[in-house]
């Protein structure tokens, strides 16, 4: 989110655009060790290779939203 960001409030003013990139393939990899496996490998597979674009803020337009887009 935007406002975990060191000094959030200065960068959400200065900035036109807030894009952060998300990769859930890095966590899934992290995943504690009692994760059953056929719960977390499935997603594995999903997001091998991809992450998702979180688009934060918008000065021009209205919307923020989340895509999936190969890394």
């Amino acid at each position: 989110m935007l406002r975990d960001l060191y000094g959030s409030s200065a960068i959400e003013k200065a900035a036109d655009v807030a894009l952060f990139v998300h990769r859930p393939s890095w966590f899934l990899e992290r995943a504690p060790p009692g994760r059953k496996p056929e719960v977390l490998d499935p997603d594995r597979l999903r997001w091998e290779g991809k992450a998702g674009l979180v688009l934060c803020k918008r000065r021009t337009c209205k919307g923020t939203g989340v895509r999936e887009c190969f890394a």
